[in-house]
């Protein structure tokens, strides 16, 4: 025979409650497990954290001046197709070169030295591309040149050299030192306007305009030309043959005037 002995503490429970009840085994050991949990997640996420920030950190590096990359291709952006050539022969970065050996602040002067470039920078697009950014000075009007017409921007400065004279552009006909007076005046028209005026010239009285319709505008001095400019505005729709706004206040026009109705002057009736 054989006898079991029981805790008298748990003589009241059921055997089987002893054996299988959770709380006696899983609540001491439900919180380390947790913890481990935490501590593995906490781990997990530093480790992703780390490793994301290598590779922008390595990202960052290969998208910099700093990258020994070597330069695969040179793409010009902002200027027109037939100034591409000078740009890339002004910048002189040569395929295969590394990012650290290319001189930005050299290349960036040398490409706003050209005539026709108003600013200019070098920025990365790829790992291996190095685009240049330019700001083209537009032509605004020309000059005769011999046989060639030099392009002026709205600054008065020479862009280059072309060998048809532009359609559309006003012709300059002043002396060197009166091209900036000249541009000043012819800017201060609107678009419109602008497009109906074929020569620039300057003499003793001052700065006269010839249109394309044949008529003529006396601007005189350059100065007050945006008040000049509306002045002419409000003339140009009578069709004259001459305007005068050198003085704007009291402006005059010639020719056969297309004048409205309200202010002609009503023919007399005829008389018996």
């Amino acid at each position: 025979m054989c006898a079991t002995v029981l805790d008298p503490s748990l003589r009241d429970e059921p055997v089987a409650d002893q054996l299988t009840n959770p709380d006696t085994e899983s609540e001491p050991t439900a919180k380390p497990r947790k913890r481990r949990r935490l501590r593995v997640r906490k781990a997990r996420l530093v480790l992703l954290v780390v490793l994301t920030s290598a590779i922008v950190g390595a990202l960052a590096w290969l998208l910099s001046w700093q990258s020994p990359v070597p330069v695969r291709e040179v793409v010009v952006i902002g200027a027109e197709v037939e100034s591409q050539g000078a740009v890339l022969a002004a910048a002189n970065i040569v395929i295969g070169t590394p990012l650290t050996d290319i001189d930005k602040d050299s290349a960036v002067a040398n490409l706003e030295a050209l005539p026709g470039i108003d600013a200019a920078q070098l920025q990365l697009q790829r790992p291996w591309t190095v685009a240049i950014e330019v700001v083209e000075r537009f032509p605004f009007a020309v000059v005769a040149n011999a046989d060639q017409w030099t392009l002026i921007d709205t600054h008065g400065q020479p862009i280059r050299e072309v060998s048809q004279r532009p359609a559309k552009l006003p012709e300059l006909t002043v002396a060197p030192e009166q091209i900036g007076s000249a541009v000043a005046a012819a800017v201060a028209l609107s678009d419109e306007d602008r497009a109906r005026v074929k020569i620039v010239s300057s003499g003793e009285g001052g700065i006269t305009m010839e249109l394309r319709s044949g008529a003529t505008v006396t601007w005189g001095n350059p100065d007050r030309n945006e008040l000049k400019a509306k002045t002419l505005a409000a003339l140009l729709k009578y069709n004259a043959q001459g305007y005068n706004v050198s003085i704007p206040e009291r402006p005059a026009m010639t020719g056969d005037l297309d004048l409205p109705k309200e202010n002609r002057v009503p023919k007399p009736e005829p008389t018996l």
